[in-house]
Protein backbone atom coordinates (compact mmCIF):
# COMPACT_ATOMS: atom_id res chain seq x y z
CA UNK A 1 0.00 0.00 0.00
CA UNK A 2 2.60 2.41 0.76
CA UNK A 3 4.89 1.73 -2.04
CA UNK A 4 0.94 1.80 -4.66
CA UNK A 5 1.01 5.65 -2.30
CA UNK A 6 4.54 6.82 -3.35
CA UNK A 7 4.09 5.88 -6.81
CA UNK A 8 0.78 7.69 -6.99
CA UNK A 9 1.97 10.81 -5.39
CA UNK A 10 5.68 11.37 -6.95
CA UNK A 11 4.20 10.59 -10.58
CA UNK A 12 2.82 13.22 -12.30
CA UNK A 13 -0.41 12.61 -14.35
CA UNK A 14 1.01 14.68 -16.74
CA UNK A 15 0.63 17.92 -17.90
CA UNK A 16 -0.68 19.56 -21.55
CA UNK A 17 1.75 22.35 -21.47
CA UNK A 18 4.49 19.79 -22.09
CA UNK A 19 3.79 18.52 -24.99
CA UNK A 20 1.99 21.36 -27.06
CA UNK A 21 2.97 25.17 -27.62
CA UNK A 22 1.31 28.07 -27.59
CA UNK A 23 -1.34 28.83 -30.20
CA UNK A 24 -3.95 31.68 -31.12
CA UNK A 25 -7.51 31.04 -30.90
CA UNK A 26 -9.07 29.16 -33.05
CA UNK A 27 -11.29 30.53 -36.09
CA UNK A 28 -14.73 28.73 -35.65
CA UNK A 29 -15.71 26.94 -38.30
CA UNK A 30 -18.32 25.01 -37.71
CA UNK A 31 -20.57 26.35 -34.86
CA UNK A 32 -23.02 24.61 -32.84
CA UNK A 33 -24.24 26.72 -30.41
CA UNK A 34 -23.58 25.92 -26.19
CA UNK A 35 -27.43 25.41 -25.47
CA UNK A 36 -27.68 22.94 -28.36
CA UNK A 37 -26.43 20.13 -26.60
CA UNK A 38 -27.68 20.93 -22.91
CA UNK A 39 -30.49 19.24 -21.41
CA UNK A 40 -32.37 22.85 -21.65
CA UNK A 41 -32.93 22.15 -25.45
CA UNK A 42 -35.80 19.32 -25.05
CA UNK A 43 -38.74 20.17 -26.43
CA UNK A 44 -37.82 24.03 -27.10
CA UNK A 45 -38.50 23.71 -30.92
CA UNK A 46 -38.12 21.29 -33.69
CA UNK A 47 -34.95 20.14 -35.20
CA UNK A 48 -34.17 19.78 -39.02
CA UNK A 49 -31.29 17.62 -39.80
CA UNK A 50 -28.50 19.03 -41.97
CA UNK A 51 -28.48 18.48 -45.55
CA UNK A 52 -25.05 16.65 -47.31
CA UNK A 53 -24.60 19.85 -48.51
CA UNK A 54 -24.59 21.82 -45.42
CA UNK A 55 -22.18 18.90 -44.11
CA UNK A 56 -19.79 19.49 -46.48
CA UNK A 57 -19.34 22.58 -46.10
CA UNK A 58 -19.52 22.89 -42.77
CA UNK A 59 -21.90 24.51 -41.46
CA UNK A 60 -25.22 23.87 -38.55
CA UNK A 61 -28.45 24.35 -39.41
CA UNK A 62 -30.30 26.91 -37.37
CA UNK A 63 -33.22 25.06 -34.99
CA UNK A 64 -36.78 26.38 -36.15
CA UNK A 65 -39.39 28.19 -33.42
CA UNK A 66 -42.58 26.26 -32.92
CA UNK A 67 -44.75 28.37 -35.14
CA UNK A 68 -42.58 27.84 -38.23
CA UNK A 69 -43.99 24.32 -40.15
CA UNK A 70 -41.13 22.14 -41.25
CA UNK A 71 -41.55 21.21 -44.81
CA UNK A 72 -39.86 18.89 -47.25
CA UNK A 73 -39.31 19.29 -51.00
CA UNK A 74 -40.10 16.11 -53.67
CA UNK A 75 -37.81 17.84 -56.00
CA UNK A 76 -40.30 20.44 -57.19
CA UNK A 77 -40.62 23.92 -56.41
CA UNK A 78 -43.47 23.93 -54.28
CA UNK A 79 -42.77 22.61 -50.44
CA UNK A 80 -44.96 20.04 -49.29
CA UNK A 81 -46.29 20.46 -45.59
CA UNK A 82 -46.13 17.16 -43.05
CA UNK A 83 -48.84 16.19 -41.43
CA UNK A 84 -47.25 14.61 -38.14
CA UNK A 85 -47.74 17.56 -35.85
CA UNK A 86 -44.82 15.53 -33.18
CA UNK A 87 -41.99 16.01 -35.90
CA UNK A 88 -39.46 17.99 -34.00
CA UNK A 89 -40.80 17.75 -30.77
CA UNK A 90 -39.01 15.90 -28.00
CA UNK A 91 -35.88 16.74 -28.97
CA UNK A 92 -35.28 13.97 -31.35
CA UNK A 93 -35.06 14.03 -35.16
CA UNK A 94 -37.74 13.60 -37.78
CA UNK A 95 -36.11 11.26 -40.83
CA UNK A 96 -38.84 9.22 -41.07
CA UNK A 97 -42.07 11.39 -41.51
CA UNK A 98 -39.59 13.29 -44.71
CA UNK A 99 -39.14 9.52 -45.79
CA UNK A 100 -42.72 8.48 -45.67
CA UNK A 101 -43.99 12.19 -47.63
CA UNK A 102 -41.39 11.31 -50.05
CA UNK A 103 -43.44 8.07 -50.33
CA UNK A 104 -46.53 9.27 -50.46
CA UNK A 105 -45.88 11.51 -53.40
CA UNK A 106 -43.90 9.12 -55.34
CA UNK A 107 -46.11 6.19 -55.09
CA UNK A 108 -43.30 3.85 -53.54
CA UNK A 109 -43.17 2.10 -50.12
CA UNK A 110 -42.51 3.40 -47.03
CA UNK A 111 -38.75 2.33 -45.82
CA UNK A 112 -37.71 2.75 -41.78
CA UNK A 113 -33.92 4.04 -41.09
CA UNK A 114 -32.74 1.09 -40.68
CA UNK A 115 -33.11 0.53 -44.59
CA UNK A 116 -35.34 -2.51 -44.40
CA UNK A 117 -38.28 -2.15 -46.54
CA UNK A 118 -41.85 -2.12 -45.12
CA UNK A 119 -44.22 -1.70 -47.88
CA UNK A 120 -46.82 0.61 -46.19
CA UNK A 121 -46.00 0.35 -42.66
CA UNK A 122 -44.14 -1.43 -39.80
CA UNK A 123 -42.88 -5.29 -40.19
CA UNK A 124 -45.12 -6.94 -38.19
CA UNK A 125 -44.94 -7.30 -34.06
CA UNK A 126 -42.31 -4.35 -35.06
CA UNK A 127 -42.82 -1.12 -33.25
CA UNK A 128 -42.99 2.09 -35.85
CA UNK A 129 -39.69 3.99 -36.07
CA UNK A 130 -41.37 7.63 -35.45
CA UNK A 131 -38.10 9.00 -33.51
CA UNK A 132 -34.48 8.45 -33.63
CA UNK A 133 -31.86 8.88 -31.40
CA UNK A 134 -30.20 12.33 -31.53
CA UNK A 135 -26.48 12.15 -30.26
CA UNK A 136 -24.97 15.35 -29.38
CA UNK A 137 -23.84 16.99 -32.61
CA UNK A 138 -20.90 18.82 -31.35
CA UNK A 139 -17.70 17.81 -33.51
CA UNK A 140 -15.39 17.66 -30.23
CA UNK A 141 -12.26 16.84 -31.82
CA UNK A 142 -11.85 19.88 -33.70
CA UNK A 143 -9.74 22.14 -32.84
CA UNK A 144 -11.76 25.43 -31.59
CA UNK A 145 -13.28 22.97 -29.10
CA UNK A 146 -10.47 21.53 -27.52
CA UNK A 147 -8.62 25.25 -26.84
CA UNK A 148 -8.25 26.08 -23.48
CA UNK A 149 -8.39 29.84 -23.05
CA UNK A 150 -6.76 29.91 -19.32
CA UNK A 151 -3.67 28.17 -20.75
CA UNK A 152 -3.70 29.53 -24.40
CA UNK A 153 -2.97 26.44 -26.45
CA UNK A 154 -5.38 23.77 -28.16
CA UNK A 155 -5.34 20.95 -25.55
CA UNK A 156 -5.08 17.69 -26.17
CA UNK A 157 -7.32 14.65 -26.65
CA UNK A 158 -8.99 13.71 -23.51
CA UNK A 159 -7.50 16.34 -21.85
CA UNK A 160 -9.06 18.69 -19.35
CA UNK A 161 -8.12 21.86 -17.32
CA UNK A 162 -7.96 21.62 -13.59
CA UNK A 163 -8.71 24.53 -11.41
CA UNK A 164 -6.92 22.90 -8.66
CA UNK A 165 -3.68 22.26 -10.75
CA UNK A 166 -4.02 25.31 -12.44
CA UNK A 167 -3.17 23.68 -15.81
CA UNK A 168 -4.53 20.98 -18.38
CA UNK A 169 -4.27 17.60 -17.39
CA UNK A 170 -3.75 14.94 -19.81
CA UNK A 171 -6.72 12.19 -19.83
CA UNK A 172 -7.91 13.65 -16.84
CA UNK A 173 -9.80 11.58 -14.29
CA UNK A 174 -10.31 14.38 -11.31
CA UNK A 175 -8.41 16.02 -8.72
CA UNK A 176 -7.40 13.97 -5.24
CA UNK A 177 -7.37 15.79 -2.74
CA UNK A 178 -5.83 12.05 -0.91
CA UNK A 179 -2.88 12.20 -3.01
CA UNK A 180 -2.32 15.71 -3.69
CA UNK A 181 -2.96 16.08 -6.89
CA UNK A 182 -4.93 15.16 -10.21
CA UNK A 183 -5.43 11.39 -11.62
CA UNK A 184 -4.47 11.02 -15.45
CA UNK A 185 -2.92 9.82 -17.90
CA UNK A 186 0.24 8.49 -15.90
CA UNK A 187 -0.69 7.60 -12.75
CA UNK A 188 -4.32 6.27 -12.72
CA UNK A 189 -3.31 2.95 -12.85
CA UNK A 190 -1.47 3.54 -9.66
CA UNK A 191 -4.62 5.06 -8.30
CA UNK A 192 -5.74 2.24 -8.93
CA UNK A 193 -3.80 -0.01 -7.07
CA UNK A 194 -3.34 2.51 -4.22
CA UNK A 195 -7.28 1.41 -3.69
CA UNK A 196 -6.64 -2.19 -4.28
CA UNK A 197 -4.14 -1.99 -1.01
CA UNK A 198 -6.12 0.25 0.54
CA UNK A 199 -8.81 -1.61 0.47
CA UNK A 200 -7.69 -4.66 1.85
CA UNK A 201 -5.40 -3.08 4.30
CA UNK A 202 -8.71 -1.34 5.81
CA UNK A 203 -10.82 -4.30 5.61
CA UNK A 204 -7.89 -6.20 7.44
CA UNK A 205 -7.22 -3.83 10.11
CA UNK A 206 -11.63 -3.55 10.81
CA UNK A 207 -11.79 -7.36 10.66
CA UNK A 208 -8.75 -7.99 12.90
CA UNK A 209 -10.19 -5.19 15.35
CA UNK A 210 -13.60 -6.68 15.56
CA UNK A 211 -12.27 -10.55 16.45
CA UNK A 212 -10.36 -8.96 19.27
CA UNK A 213 -12.53 -6.94 20.94
CA UNK A 214 -15.07 -9.36 20.46
CA UNK A 215 -12.64 -11.98 22.26
CA UNK A 216 -11.77 -9.66 24.90
CA UNK A 217 -15.55 -8.82 25.96
CA UNK A 218 -15.69 -12.27 26.31
CA UNK A 219 -13.03 -12.92 28.96
CA UNK A 220 -13.15 -12.16 32.78
CA UNK A 221 -12.17 -9.04 32.92
CA UNK A 222 -13.87 -7.60 29.69
CA UNK A 223 -11.40 -5.43 29.38
CA UNK A 224 -12.21 -3.12 26.07
CA UNK A 225 -9.50 -0.33 24.82
CA UNK A 226 -11.43 2.68 23.62
CA UNK A 227 -8.80 3.57 20.69
CA UNK A 228 -9.16 0.34 19.54
CA UNK A 229 -13.19 1.16 19.55
CA UNK A 230 -12.10 4.35 17.19
CA UNK A 231 -9.51 2.26 15.17
CA UNK A 232 -12.66 -0.38 14.47
CA UNK A 233 -14.72 2.70 13.39
CA UNK A 234 -12.29 4.30 11.10
CA UNK A 235 -11.31 1.09 9.22
CA UNK A 236 -14.82 -0.09 8.94
CA UNK A 237 -15.62 3.47 7.26
CA UNK A 238 -12.64 3.99 5.01
CA UNK A 239 -13.23 0.36 4.09
CA UNK A 240 -16.80 1.30 2.45
CA UNK A 241 -14.77 4.49 1.18
CA UNK A 242 -12.52 2.66 -0.53
CA UNK A 243 -14.44 -0.06 -2.36
CA UNK A 244 -16.69 1.98 -3.37
CA UNK A 245 -13.73 4.23 -4.83
CA UNK A 246 -12.10 1.37 -6.38
CA UNK A 247 -15.09 -0.45 -8.00
CA UNK A 248 -16.19 3.49 -9.62
CA UNK A 249 -12.54 3.41 -11.23
CA UNK A 250 -12.76 -0.46 -12.11
CA UNK A 251 -16.14 0.23 -13.95
CA UNK A 252 -14.43 3.37 -15.69
CA UNK A 253 -11.50 1.50 -16.99
CA UNK A 254 -13.14 -1.44 -18.03
CA UNK A 255 -15.40 1.08 -20.29
CA UNK A 256 -12.44 3.47 -20.98
CA UNK A 257 -13.71 7.19 -20.12
CA UNK A 258 -13.19 8.82 -17.38
CA UNK A 259 -15.40 10.43 -14.66
CA UNK A 260 -15.73 13.93 -16.93
CA UNK A 261 -16.59 11.88 -19.54
CA UNK A 262 -18.93 9.40 -17.89
CA UNK A 263 -20.72 12.70 -16.81
CA UNK A 264 -21.48 13.53 -20.67
CA UNK A 265 -22.50 9.82 -21.35
CA UNK A 266 -25.49 10.25 -17.96
CA UNK A 267 -27.01 13.57 -19.43
CA UNK A 268 -27.40 11.54 -22.48
CA UNK A 269 -29.20 8.49 -20.76
CA UNK A 270 -31.01 11.51 -18.77
CA UNK A 271 -32.41 13.22 -21.98
CA UNK A 272 -32.91 9.91 -23.78
CA UNK A 273 -35.19 8.90 -20.69
CA UNK A 274 -36.88 12.21 -20.85
CA UNK A 275 -37.85 11.37 -24.72
CA UNK A 276 -38.80 7.85 -23.70
CA UNK A 277 -41.10 9.23 -20.80
CA UNK A 278 -43.01 11.77 -23.39
CA UNK A 279 -43.23 8.87 -25.99
CA UNK A 280 -44.85 6.38 -24.21
CA UNK A 281 -46.65 6.09 -21.12
CA UNK A 282 -45.00 5.47 -17.10
CA UNK A 283 -46.11 2.02 -17.22
CA UNK A 284 -45.67 0.70 -20.66
CA UNK A 285 -42.10 -0.67 -20.06
CA UNK A 286 -42.38 -3.08 -22.45
CA UNK A 287 -42.96 -0.28 -25.36
CA UNK A 288 -39.98 1.58 -23.85
CA UNK A 289 -37.95 -1.19 -24.03
CA UNK A 290 -38.61 -2.09 -27.84
CA UNK A 291 -37.93 1.94 -28.68
CA UNK A 292 -34.76 1.58 -27.14
CA UNK A 293 -33.97 -1.76 -28.36
CA UNK A 294 -34.65 -0.47 -31.81
CA UNK A 295 -32.33 2.93 -31.16
CA UNK A 296 -29.46 0.85 -30.24
CA UNK A 297 -30.40 -1.74 -33.36
CA UNK A 298 -29.38 1.40 -35.66
CA UNK A 299 -26.67 3.77 -33.36
CA UNK A 300 -25.46 1.22 -31.00
CA UNK A 301 -25.41 1.40 -27.44
CA UNK A 302 -24.65 4.73 -25.80
CA UNK A 303 -21.79 3.73 -23.58
CA UNK A 304 -20.58 1.20 -25.58
CA UNK A 305 -20.47 1.96 -29.76
CA UNK A 306 -21.35 5.60 -28.84
CA UNK A 307 -17.82 5.71 -26.55
CA UNK A 308 -15.69 7.50 -28.81
CA UNK A 309 -12.85 5.67 -27.27
CA UNK A 310 -14.37 2.14 -26.91
CA UNK A 311 -11.71 -0.12 -28.18
CA UNK A 312 -13.72 -3.23 -28.49
CA UNK A 313 -14.08 -5.44 -25.36
CA UNK A 314 -14.10 -4.94 -21.49
CA UNK A 315 -10.43 -6.72 -21.41
CA UNK A 316 -8.86 -4.52 -24.31
CA UNK A 317 -10.22 -1.32 -21.76
CA UNK A 318 -8.69 -2.82 -18.95
CA UNK A 319 -5.18 -3.50 -20.18
CA UNK A 320 -4.99 -0.45 -21.91
CA UNK A 321 -4.79 1.51 -18.33
CA UNK A 322 -3.36 -1.75 -16.12
CA UNK A 323 -0.58 -3.41 -18.74
CA UNK A 324 -1.04 -6.72 -20.15
CA UNK A 325 0.65 -8.39 -17.25
CA UNK A 326 -1.46 -9.69 -14.33
CA UNK A 327 1.25 -8.49 -11.97
CA UNK A 328 0.99 -5.08 -13.44
CA UNK A 329 -2.58 -5.56 -12.21
CA UNK A 330 -1.76 -5.55 -8.63
CA UNK A 331 1.66 -4.10 -8.47
CA UNK A 332 2.63 -0.61 -9.38
CA UNK A 333 5.22 -1.40 -11.90
CA UNK A 334 4.99 -1.00 -15.47
CA UNK A 335 2.70 1.77 -17.23
CA UNK A 336 -0.24 2.41 -19.30
CA UNK A 337 -0.04 2.15 -23.19
CA UNK A 338 0.01 5.56 -24.98
CA UNK A 339 1.68 8.48 -24.47
CA UNK A 340 -1.69 9.98 -22.76
CA UNK A 341 -1.80 12.66 -25.85
CA UNK A 342 -2.73 10.12 -28.91
CA UNK A 343 -5.68 7.92 -28.15
CA UNK A 344 -7.22 5.37 -30.65
CA UNK A 345 -10.47 6.32 -31.58
CA UNK A 346 -13.52 4.25 -32.31
CA UNK A 347 -14.17 3.74 -36.14
CA UNK A 348 -17.48 4.47 -35.46
CA UNK A 349 -16.93 8.15 -35.06
CA UNK A 350 -16.13 10.45 -37.87
CA UNK A 351 -12.52 12.17 -37.89
CA UNK A 352 -14.06 15.14 -36.49
CA UNK A 353 -15.62 12.90 -33.21
CA UNK A 354 -19.41 12.73 -34.22
CA UNK A 355 -21.30 9.52 -33.71
CA UNK A 356 -21.94 7.81 -36.90
CA UNK A 357 -25.20 5.67 -37.06
CA UNK A 358 -24.66 1.68 -38.23
CA UNK A 359 -25.05 2.04 -41.89
CA UNK A 360 -21.93 4.41 -42.12
CA UNK A 361 -19.63 2.23 -40.00
CA UNK A 362 -17.19 -0.03 -41.77
CA UNK A 363 -18.75 -2.76 -43.20
CA UNK A 364 -16.46 -5.19 -40.47
CA UNK A 365 -18.36 -4.11 -37.55
CA UNK A 366 -22.23 -3.12 -38.85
Amino acid sequence: MLWAYAKVTLTSPGKARDHVDPSPEPVIQNYVPAWFDSESEIGHGPYVPPTQEQHGNGSASQPKSHSAQARVTNGSEKPVQQEDTNVGVMGTLPPVQNARVHAEQNGSAYSNPTGANTGTGPLPNQQPMMFTRKPPPTPALLPEYRYCYKDGFVKPTRAHHCRACGTCILKYDHHCPWIGQCVGARNHKFFVNFLQWACLFCLWTFSTLVAQNVKASQGPNENIDPQEVVVTALSGLFSVFTLALLATQMRLIIMNYTTVESMGFQRTEEREKTVLARLHEWYEFGAKRRTKKQWDKEWGRISKEGNMWWLGSYRRNWEYVMGHSVWEWFLPIGRSEGDGVNFPLNPRFDKDGRWRPRREWPKELQ
